[in-house]
């Protein structure tokens, strides 16, 4: 009985520990508002210390972006938000400033940027 209930706390605790692990894993927009709990947004890399976010549902893509799947942005290209609340290097700088007024429909040829505001 004493084996069992050692390795039902074992296992209580590495539970524990991997969902302390995500909830540290919380999304931030440039301003600092929680967009986890707002948008749905997730870490692309939860192993990473900082990482790039996306909407749950969205693609990751390695520059930074996110690539929407949802019928009304479907193939659009946004950024999303950070695991670094102060928004270090570590998070996309695109449109960081606020300089992006939307998203941009991708095609082959634009894969990688927004329209910026003039």
């Amino acid at each position: 009985m004493g084996v069992q209930r050692h390795v039902r706390l074992i296992s209580l605790l590495h539970i524990a520990a991997c969902v302390a692990a995500v909830s540290d894993h919380t999304c931030y927009s440039p301003n600092g508002s929680n967009l986890t709990q707002v948008q749905d947004m997730t870490p692309c890399n939860a192993a990473a210390t900082n990482s790039h976010c996306c909407n749950m549902w969205d693609l990751c893509l390695s520059n930074g972006y996110c690539f929407a799947q949802g019928e009304t942005w479907h193939s659009r290209l946004y950024r999303g938000g950070c695991t670094d609340k102060a928004w270090g290097k570590s998070c996309p700088q695109q449109c960081h400033d606020g300089s992006c007024t939307h998203s941009k429909a991708a095609t082959n040829s634009h894969l990688t940027h927004l329209h910026q505001s003039h």
